[in-house]
């Protein structure tokens, strides 16, 4: 339809006739405008991506938390190509929908970093990596399109912050603590202090660790509580929230 209004109004349009396997087919390019994109918003939905879902947080424009959804995408990982190609352009769909309906912006992890060494344990976890990169492309064009802003921020420790400090605080999931991260993050709060409580009792050298930068402080913390957690036999920090006490 939208090549149809425009083909009314006479403006010029670009054809491509390709012949393959005896058939022919008719490509037509057009020029779309773009609505400007609304600069005042009301805080943003931060998103963090998943093989089986969407986690996602509502901030308000000083970043506090102000709710969390999961939106389940298990069809993702096993729909036939244009199956799967119409459910990624439904969701994106829906996702900007929300964002310009509530006069938020949108904040998603950039695929720049994919190859970020924190960032692709979780890449290489995604049962489908398309899938990952189509819906965040699928996202970023519905929002140019909409008129919503859109910020892609580095997903780098996000859900080892998400979980460790914001999970048992909001009783969000990992995913969804994740994605406060990001929305926060693209609110401009790249530092995140590590809660005292954690420093208390899992750093030896407080002193040493309060000279170390941010990401490294996270890094360590990381380690030093997995460590923990594999005396008790658990290999991953989501099931920190069920362990913490007896860590």
């Amino acid at each position: 339809q939208m090549v149809l209004d425009y083909l009314k109004t006479g403006e010029a349009y670009q054809v491509e006739m390709i012949r393959e396997n005896d058939k022919y087919y008719i490509h037509v390019a057009i020029e779309e405008t773009i609505p400007e994109t609304y600069t005042s918003y009301n805080g943003l939905y931060g998103v963090d991506t998943n093989p089986d879902g969407l986690g996602i947080a509502s901030l308000d424009y000083l970043g506090q938390f102000r709710g969390h959804m999961w939106m389940s995408q298990g069809e993702w990982t096993y729909a036939r190509s244009n199956r799967r190609l119409n459910l990624i352009g439904e969701q994106a769909k829906l996702l900007v929908n929300m964002a310009q309906e509530s006069g938020k912006g949108l904040a998603v992890e950039d695929l720049d970093f994919k190859q970020d060494k924190d960032v692709s344990a979780k890449f290489n976890r995604m049962s489908h990596g398309f899938v990952w990169s189509k819906f965040l492309e699928a996202v970023e064009r519905k929002a140019l399109r909409d008129g919503v802003p859109l910020i892609k921020v580095k997903p780098t420790f996000t859900s080892v912050i998400g979980i460790l400090k914001y999970q048992h605080q909001y009783g969000s999931s990992n995913h969804e603590s994740a994605a406060y991260v990001i929305g926060r993050r693209a609110l401009g709060y790249d530092y995140e202090k590590v809660p005292w409580s954690l420093v208390d009792e899992f750093v030896k050298d407080k002193d040493g660790f309060s000279y170390i930068n941010n990401w490294k402080q996270w890094s360590a913390m990381k380690k030093v509580i997995l460590k923990s957690l594999k005396k008790k036999g658990v290999k991953s920090l989501v099931s920190w929230q069920h362990l913490r006490k007896s860590a």
